[in-house]
């Protein structure tokens, strides 16, 4: 008897295909039956959102583990108290939309990145950015002032914006690092590894193998600009560090900030700035023109979904 089975894309930042080979040995059915799957190819960029709940997390929590929606809700949002509301609890919220405030995140920019310069601020119609920053003007709560960049650049909350800044705006390990090594050392090659595109999968410090083949993706691209003459084989090398350094310093250099100009004071319960990008974040929007968050040390969130 063959059995068919319906997939169910509900991981968000992924994608999943089915790949068959000619050759592949196939579990059930019989021989030349190309209903059977061989094999499931994951896509994706960077590591998640890693806040709040996801659909495939809650999904794998009610069918794995039997857990009941009290349950999942309270691993998700620990310390918090279920309740009713009433319409005035929703004064200036536009219907249908919940709005959440982060409070860690008060008083802090927020910088987003778009590695294929498709980002948008909704302050700046028709026009696309690589980086873009919100900060809040002093004094003046829900008002910000935000830049743009046509170079990918996650700058520090305390950096000028104007140009007049000399310090690097990441720096990468100048030592010897291999598929099995752990440390910050790693964590600080996937962070450049990711912010330039080369998708090492999650920041882990751990080198695994999305981390070697993110390395011989640089491997591969810094020979074609001359900047390394190693073999493409996965390994962390000071002359590759060295290639490193030069494509920050070439991106920071390049990383001109302009000023776009000044949110007005919004409503509470209304975005104060609104950042997007071409195509939003639907399954089918190439991870190039996702938005990724900066985070305070200069890795990427990516968010689909």
């Amino acid at each position: 008897m063959v059995r068919r089975w319906a997939l169910g894309a509900l991981v968000l930042g992924v994608s999943l295909s089915v790949v068959e080979t000619a050759d592949s040995p196939r579990a059930l059915g019989a021989p030349g039956d190309a209903s059977e799957i061989i094999a499931l190819v994951v896509e994706g960029s960077g590591s998640g959102h890693g806040r709040g709940m996801s659909q495939w997390g809650a999904f794998g929590w009610a069918t794995e583990a039997g857990w009941t929606w009290q349950q999942i809700l309270a691993h998700y949002y620990g310390d918090t108290v279920l309740a009713p509301v009433s319409n005035g609890d929703y004064a200036g919220v536009p219907t249908g939309r919940m709005t959440v405030r982060l409070l860690a995140l008060d008083d802090a920019q927020t910088a987003v990145v778009s590695l294929g310069g498709a980002a948008e601020w909704s302050g700046a119609p028709g026009r696309r950015f690589a980086s873009l920053v919100a900060r809040e003007v002093p004094g003046q709560q829900r008002s910000y002032d935000v830049w743009g960049s046509a170079s990918p650049r996650c700058p520090a909350a305390t950096d000028p914006l104007d140009g007049s800044s000399s310090t690097p705006s990441m720096t990468v390990p100048s030592t010897t690092l291999r598929r099995g090594d752990r440390g910050t050392d790693v964590a600080a090659v996937q962070r450049f590894l990711d912010r330039f595109g080369y998708q090492p999968g999650p920041i882990d410090s751990i080198f695994g193998s999305m981390t070697e083949a993110a390395v011989k993706r640089f491997q591969t691209d810094a020979t074609s600009r001359g900047w390394f003459t190693g073999a493409a084989d996965g390994v962390w090398t000071p002359a590759l560090a060295t290639a490193a350094t030069r494509l920050i310093a070439e991106a920071d250099t390049s990383a001109h900030w302009e000023y776009l100009g000044r949110s007005p004071v919004a409503p509470v319960g209304q975005p104060a700035v609104r950042f997007t990008t071409a195509g939003g974040d639907l399954l089918s929007t190439p991870v190039s023109n996702l938005l990724a968050v900066c985070q305070p040390d200069g890795s990427l969130v990516h968010y689909r979904g």
